[in-house]
This record gives structure tokens, C-alpha cells and sequence, in this order.
């Protein structure tokens, strides 16, 4: 190689950048829930939501690990952020099987360019033979998966391809979510070291 480095410095600072995704995806579990869910005896999930702007999802391990395939319903403006609770998953081996996502009654991965799926707990995450559409947002997860897709953002801690087939596609997040307030500290007030009066001049 010949030449000299443009930039020496690392362009990503990955530790502040890390940090920052944690505090993305703890803020997000803290939001206003204002959608439904109903789980069907087959696991059939059904996520119903009316808000135009954002639509905000809390499903329970318990349900999450009940779930065969996922239909969600929200206006095609909003943004949607649905959190999952839990520590670990192996999909589909968790859940049976796993059947297909839906948006609105389609499964076009550009539909859900506006959906988030936190997983602000998850430690462990392994999908095979499945489609995943919308972001996933799990940035304290060793993720790995096998003969299947990722059709948008994928946010791990790490991430391992069990076997050649396993694809991202570049879907990118198209909506708009809230993210966590700035908090300024002020500086503290230098103190004011008082000065000694001046001594008086006595006449002669």
C-alpha cells in the first residue's frame, strides 16, 4: 500500500454510540402504551392501533412465546414502536413454528418500514428459516440466524450467520420515533472570593 491515511482517528465513537442505542431502547419501553392486543387460541397475534402518529405495543413474554404469526393493524401513517419483554428466544423452536408478518393484510416488507421491535432485555435472540420485517432493535442481544431474512435495521450486540443463507435486506426505518430529553447540567457558579476592605487613610 502506498500513501498516507486520510483519517487516523476512528470515524464511530462505538462505546458512545452503544450507549446511546441502550438509552434509545429503555426510553422507548417507558412510553404510553395506546394500542390492543388480542392472541387467538392458535397464536394468532393481532396488534390494533388508531393513533396516526405513533402507536406504542407491550406484549408480555408469556404472550410473545404463545405467538405463531403476527398481524398488525395501524393507520399507514404512524410509527410504531411494539415492545417485547423477556430474556431470551429462539424463534421458531420457542414457538412451535412461526408463520408470516403481517401489515395491514400484507406481508410487503416496504409496509413495515415504520415498525420497531424493541427488545430492551433480550440477552440471546436466534431466528431460523423465518422473514423478519421491520427494524429490530435489540442492542443488548448476541443475535444469530440461519437460512432466513432480516428485511430492515438490525440492532445487536452481536451477530452471527449460522449458516451461508442467511440474508439482511436493506429496508431502512422510514418513521418517526420520540427519543429520550437532553438533560443539561448546568456548571457550577465559580465562588466569589470577597476583598479585603481597604484600610482607611488617617489625615496627618
Amino acid at each position: 500500500l502506498h500513501g498516507s491515511l486520510y483519517n487516523p482517528s476512528t470515524p464511530i465513537n462505538f462505546a458512545q454510540e452503544g450507549s446511546y442505542l441502550l438509552s434509545l431502547s429503555n426510553y422507548w419501553n417507558t412510553l404510553t402504551g395506546n394500542g390492543t392486543l388480542n392472541l387467538q387460541s392458535w397464536g394468532g397475534l393481532e396488534l390494533t392501533g388508531t393513533n396516526t402518529s405513533l402507536n406504542v405495543f407491550y406484549i408480555s413474554e408469556s404472550v410473545w412465546k404463545q405467538t405463531r404469526q403476527i398481524n398488525l393493524n395501524v393507520p399507514a401513517s404512524s410509527s410504531v414502536v411494539i415492545n417485547v419483554a423477556g430474556s431470551g428466544d429462539t424463534i421458531p423452536s420457542d414457538h412451535s413454528w412461526f408463520g408470516a408478518m403481517f401489515m395491514n393484510n400484507s406481508t410487503n416488507a416496504a409496509d413495515l418500514q415504520k415498525v420497531v421491535w424493541n427488545f430492551p432485555d433480550m440477552t440471546s435472540f436466534s431466528i431460523r428459516n423465518i422473514g423478519w420485517k421491520g427494524t429490530l432493535f435489540a442492542p443488548k442481544a448476541n443475535f444469530s440466524y440461519a437460512s432466513g431474512n432480516v428485511e430492515g435495521h438490525l440492532i445487536v450486540k452481536s451477530i452471527s450467520a449460522l449458516e451461508y443463507s442467511a440474508e439482511t435486506h436493506w429496508y431502512p426505518f422510514k418513521g418517526d420515533l420520540p427519543v429520550p430529553p437532553v438533560v443539561v447540567t448546568p456548571e457550577p457558579e465559580t465562588p466569589v472570593t470577597p476583598t479585603e476592605p481597604e484600610t482607611p487613610v488617617t489625615p496627618t
